[in-house]
């Protein structure tokens, strides 16, 4: 009985933690999806005020920084999962939230999925 109680709790806790990782995860998109719009602003901004490409070239290349760093932490993020589920199976946790039901996890989180990776 005791180790029921302990392995639903553990479930409990992997389910708070995998709802968490997605609300991550989608704060990241978004951040992702921002920059590259103050990128494509940035740029467009430079040609309509006629300024030489020199100009601003500097803040381009920051912002670029920043957006390469925000893709490794994208990928940091998949690895995440991917030794949650290790974990998960360890320990014969739920396993669907780390992988297998991101939909179900992400609809606990209050997200939906809007598009499937083909």
């Amino acid at each position: 009985m005791r180790g029921n109680m302990l392995k639903a709790k553990r479930n409990d806790l992997a389910h708070s933690v995998a709802r968490q990782l997605s609300v991550v995860e989608a704060n990241a998109e978004t951040t992702l999806c921002s920059t590259a719009e103050l990128m494509r602003l940035m740029t467009a901004a430079g040609m309509e005020a006629r300024f030489a490409t020199q100009e601003g070239h500097d803040a381009l290349l920051r912002i670029t920084a920043s957006w390469n760093a925000m893709v490794s932490s994208r990928g940091e993020m998949i690895d995440t999962h991917k030794a949650l589920l290790d974990l998960a199976q360890r320990f014969g946790l739920n396993e669907r939230m780390w992988g297998g039901d991101v939909e179900k996890a992400m609809q606990g989180a209050g997200l939906s999925v809007v598009g499937q990776a083909a």
